[in-house]
C-alpha cells in the first residue's frame, strides 16, 4: 500500500479502542503500535474495539502511518 497519508479510524471505532485502552489500564500515552498490539490481544469480548486495533496493526504494517484524533490526554498530559 506505500502510501503516507495517515490511516484514521472512524470516530465510533476509536472512541471503542480507547474506551478498552483505558479499561485495560494502558499507558495512553504510549505508541500505536504498542496500544494496538495490547487492545487486539486482550482477548476482550468487545468486537468493534479489538477489531479497530487489528485494523491499526494492518495499516502499520503496511507501512501507512497512523492519526489518532481522540487520544486522551494521559496522566501527566504527554503523548507521543
Amino acid at each position: 500500500m506505500n502510501t503516507t497519508e495517515p490511516f484514521a479510524l472512524s470516530p465510533d471505532r476509536e472512541r471503542a479502542f480507547w474506551a478498552l485502552a483505558e479499561k485495560l489500564g494502558l499507558d495512553l500515552g504510549a505508541s500505536a503500535l504498542t496500544l494496538a498490539r495490547r487492545v487486539a490481544n486482550s482477548g476482550s469480548s468487545d468486537a468493534i474495539a479489538v477489531g479497530a486495533a487489528a485494523e491499526v496493526l494492518w495499516h502499520i504494517k503496511q507501512g501507512r502511518p497512523v492519526e489518532f484524533r481522540q487520544r486522551p490526554v494521559p496522566a501527566g498530559g504527554v503523548t507521543r
